[in-house]
């Protein structure tokens, strides 16, 4: 079940690249990704039209969430982070985590998940101003 206003949705196991990324730097013993199938359909079939731009700063109106989920011992955890037009949010993402690593660059070379580099939380609160973020209760924050 997604946050509103998704709900109940059909997913597809899906290894994104976020999978590399959590297993460089949280030991977890088993990690799962799942992607909202209508997207992967609607990407499958060509005659599916691109977003139109809905407004002068080109955002069309599609909505995204990435919710993340978390178990350990007998605790649970989950953030959601969602928004409008995803591919109108990956400038800023990409513009903010390389801020990061020009303003604190590694001591060692080498490839890094961001979440080596800089905190969670730190980060997505840099993003605030485009993202919608809800936290559950019993969120246990951890960063570098």
């Amino acid at each position: 079940m997604f946050p509103e206003p998704f709900g109940l949705q059909e997913v597809t196991a899906a290894s994104l690249s976020e999978i590399v990324t959590i297993s460089r730097h949280i030991d977890a013993r088993n990690v799962r990704s799942y992607m909202n199938s209508a997207p992967l359909r609607d990407l499958a079939d060509p005659r599916t039209p691109p977003p139109t731009a809905l407004e002068p700063g080109g955002q069309s109106l599609q909505r995204f969430v990435m919710d993340v989920q978390a178990a350990w011992d007998d605790r649970r955890s989950r953030i959601a982070v969602s928004g409008r037009d995803i591919y109108a949010i990956t400038a800023p993402i990409v513009v903010e985590g390389c801020l990061r690593v020009l303003e604190h660059p590694p001591a060692t070379g080498g490839a890094y998940a961001p979440g080596e580099l800089y905190a969670a939380s730190s980060f997505l609160a840099a993003l605030a101003p485009h993202l919608e973020i809800t936290v559950s209760p019993g969120h246990c924050a951890r960063g570098p």
